[in-house]
């Protein structure tokens, strides 16, 4: 398969010619400030749609959060993942680790086979067989080199769907079978230090237990609200602290089974 080589005649020159466009736009290679203010509101945006996720108090809200929580993670994965990746968003390398870190948390995909996978991309692009990015599993036809079936017909319908699917596969089943098998796919191995094992570990670890503890903390306040259960002790302290949207649902379940309570001592026998 034909390469590039990191040193090679063509990819010196295709560095050189692109720090000189740059340097006539007036554009840093890393660190544009530009691209550091697109990453602050991408991860504000997100943090906020994530909170108002948190503090709903009906469907139909905790519905336009997720949609907009999942445009912003769509927007993190493009705007800040993929920038401290390729170790464009911050000067310092140390930051675009950290940055690229706090993003495995969030959105959930190893950034060490990340970048891997990413790398095949760029050397083999649409090369079926080296870039993973046509890989579907079966499920779209990305190549002619891909032998037609029928289920591929309209594909540009199911390709939505599909694409949503997909990520999920993604998070919770390649990355882990990846890891364990030692392979990218079956045409690329995949080696892993050890520190960079327990990284995987650690972030996919806090990738899961957020999210999901955060989800059954919102269903049993959501639940709770509705005289089920008490509101749990955490969405208390997070009253206690200062939420206010989320103080006053607290609060206003509170108030219902105070009335509850009261009602039921006035109507009982003495």
């Amino acid at each position: 398969m034909p390469s590039f080589a990191a040193r090679s005649e063509f990819w010196t020159e295709l560095r050189t010619r692109g720090g000189e466009y740059l340097a006539s736009q007036g554009r840093p290679s890393t660190g544009d400030p530009r691209a550091l203010r697109q990453a602050a509101v991408i991860l504000l945006w997100f943090a906020l749609s994530y909170g108002a996720l948190l503090c709903a108090t009906s469907l139909g809200l905790a519905l336009l959060a997720a949609f907009s929580c999942a445009f912003a993670a769509a927007a993190v994965g493009f705007g800040v993942f993929h920038d401290a990746n390729h170790g464009t968003l911050f000067r310092r390398p140390a930051g675009n680790v950290l940055a690229a870190r706090l993003c495995s948390i969030l959105l959930g995909p190893s950034r060490h086979l990340w970048v891997r996978k990413h790398g095949y991309h760029h050397r083999h692009a649409n090369v079926f067989g080296w870039d993973d990015d046509l890989e579907t599993r079966g499920l779209l036809r990305l190549s002619p080199d891909y032998a037609w079936q029928p289920r591929f017909r309209r594909q540009e319908l199911k390709a939505i769907l599909y694409y949503g699917l997909n990520t999920m596969e993604w998070v919770f089943w390649k990355d882990f079978r990846s890891f364990a098998m030692g392979r990218l796919n079956k045409w690329h191995p995949l080696k892993l230090d050890r520190k960079e094992e327990v990284e995987f570990v650690i972030c996919k670890a806090l990738y899961l237990i957020l999210p999901f503890s955060a989800a059954l903390h919102h269903i049993a306040v959501l639940v709770g609200n509705r005289g089920v259960y008490p509101v749990s002790p955490g969405f208390r302290l997070g009253a206690r602290r200062g939420l206010p949207g989320c103080a006053s649902h607290a609060g206003h379940g509170v108030r219902r089974r105070s009335r509850r309570r009261r009602l039921g001592n006035a109507s009982s026998p003495h």
